[in-house]
């Protein structure tokens, strides 16, 4: 049992107040809190009643039950508010992956989203800002953001869409010039109108509401189920799946994962889920060989015959032909949905091969587990990231934090470089402050650029195809987003275009065929 709680040494919980608070809890709220949890509730409700002047948890009820206006604030004080911006990084690295998709195919389509125990909004708006970045991409694009939850007070606070300075510090600058504006006082922040005016917030009990008629793209429910009993669990499973739209997503905690056992719904891993749509007509069909599902074999190739590879009946554009020489490091530069493409190309890299050196736009909790897998994908060696070390054949380096990372040479020999320079159009680690690095010291590269947003890398690559690099971009079909591959295009500074099964072959036809300079 909890020992009596007390708070400012003002009031006292006895144990029967306890069980009377935790039993109005799962009335109010439907929630079956855990023993865990149940100490914040009671100190939520002791500072209602020390804040209302009341001592005894009787005399605040009877407060209640004279006063309506305090009702709101009881349900917010038996209420777990759990949120945060851009919470569970690795999550919202999928969603951005899912939503960039979404806009590619239907560039001029509304992307709707349910956001279910949004509590205060952070949540809601971290998505908003991603979308919002989209439609920047795509310009036609739109998108549309319900969230919901039985807390008044939460709900009226994402409804103001104003938040302190201080809960805002750590939002990546990325997104602040895009979409954040300070008011007269320096302590709150506002979320601007462009990005409000797609939100809207709605009071509602998951386990009371119908289904809405609605139906969504996407459906976020993290850290919620937790709090009910299974056959709950069973009843909001049952809810969302009614509510996604065919090949929808929908996205959990990360300890709500094991509940979720229902045949709608198949695990992309981490903690989301894909709607699978109900099969309309059973006709009979070929099968196909699944590779790169984005791109379609021209007329005339059978993608049933495993002999033929569909990533490669689509020509890839080539500019220039590769160096006669190996290069002395090979550079990639991704951003959104990079992270398997790069897998993909540096798998089983032939060897030997000069250093590889890598940077991936991603949250740095995740930089280094990435890093690991990559370079166990590959075959290659993880350098060391420190500055001043000498960049040795057969290794793989990564940006694995919040610095940018060069690459300088001396006397022949390439040593890494680190940087806490200002980030470069809101990125740090930047492709372009490595790519320059790479031009100004004339180092001789193979340079790729593979999806993402925006157009980082685009202007380093251009210096280092001015001065004889091979450079190498990701095409648009294959491209989660064509923001990078594709400003690089437009400034002529590309020699080879291709899918990344192509991009691949290229790299292992220029290790496994060309010299080196000795």
């Amino acid at each position: 049992m909890h020992p009596d709680i007390k708070h400012r040494g003002a009031v006292t919980l006895t144990e029967d107040d306890k069980k009377i608070i935790i039993r109005l809890a799962r009335e109010l709220t439907g929630t079956h809190v855990n023993d865990g949890r149940t100490g914040v509730i009671f100190l939520n409700v002791i500072s209602r009643m020390e804040l209302m002047g009341c001592h005894s948890l009787g005399e605040y009820l009877a407060f209640v039950h004279k006063n309506d206006r305090e009702v709101p604030s009881l349900l917010s004080a038996l209420t777990i508010h759990t949120t945060g911006w851009f919470r569970e990084p690795l999550s919202f690295d999928q969603f951005q992956s899912i939503a960039a998709d979404f806009a590619r195919k239907n560039p001029t389509g509304t992307f709707k989203l349910l956001s279910i125990g949004c509590s205060s909004g952070e949540e809601v708006y971290s998505y908003a800002f991603v979308l919002e970045e989209l439609r920047r991409v795509f310009p036609a694009f739109s998108y549309k953001l319900t969230g919901i939850d039985i807390d008044p007070i939460s709900l009226n606070q994402g409804r103001s869409a104003t938040y302190s300075r201080v809960k805002t510090e750590f939002i990546d600058e990325r997104w602040r010039p895009l979409i954040m504006r300070r008011l007269s006082h320096d302590e709150v922040l506002k979320v601007e109108a462009q990005v409000a005016g797609h939100v809207e917030f709605k009071s509602a009990n998951i386990i009371q509401m119908d289904p809405l008629q609605e139906k969504f793209d996407f459906i976020s429910c993290r850290n919620i189920l937790i709090y009910f009993d299974p056959s709950q669990i069973d009843l909001i499973i049952s809810k969302i799946v009614r509510m996604i739209n065919s090949n929808g997503h929908f996205c959990t905690g990360v300890s709500e994962t094991g509940a979720i056992a229902r045949p709608e719904l198949k695990s992309l891993g981490s903690t989301i889920f894909q709607a699978i749509p109900k099969p309309s007509v059973k006709r009979e069909t070929k099968p196909i060989r699944p590779h790169l599902p984005l791109q379609s074999p021209p007329k005339g190739t059978d993608p049933s015959n495993p002999a033929v590879d569909p990533s490669l009946t689509i020509e890839p554009s080539v500019r220039r032909s590769e160096p006669n020489l190996i290069p002395e490091i090979i550079a990639f530069g991704s951003s959104t949905g990079g992270t398997e493409i790069l897998i993909r190309i540096l798998d089983k890299i032939p060897q030997p091969c000069p250093p590889v050196i890598v940077v991936q736009h991603i949250v740095p909790d995740f930089a280094a587990d990435f890093a690991t897998r990559l370079a166990e994908k590959s075959g290659l060696t993880l350098g060391k990231i420190q500055d001043g070390e000498i960049l040795k054949p057969n290794h793989l380096y990564m940006a694995l934090n919040d610095y940018h990372i060069m690459v300088r040479k001396s006397g022949g020999v390439l040593r890494l470089g680190i940087s806490h320079a200002d980030p470069i159009a809101s990125h740090r680690p930047s492709v372009d402050f490595l790519f320059n690095s790479l031009a100004q010291h004339q180092v001789r590269t193979m340079a790729a650029l593979l999806t993402g947003m925006g157009r980082d890398g685009a202007d380093g690559m251009a210096k280092i195809h001015s001065q004889g690099g091979f450079t190498i971009a990701q095409d648009e079909s294959s491209s989660t987003v064509f923001g990078m591959p594709g400003e690089a295009i437009k400034l002529g500074a590309v020699d080879y275009v291709g899918n990344p099964r192509q991009i691949q072959l290229k790299l292992h036809a220029i290790l496994g065929t060309k010299k080196s300079a000795a």
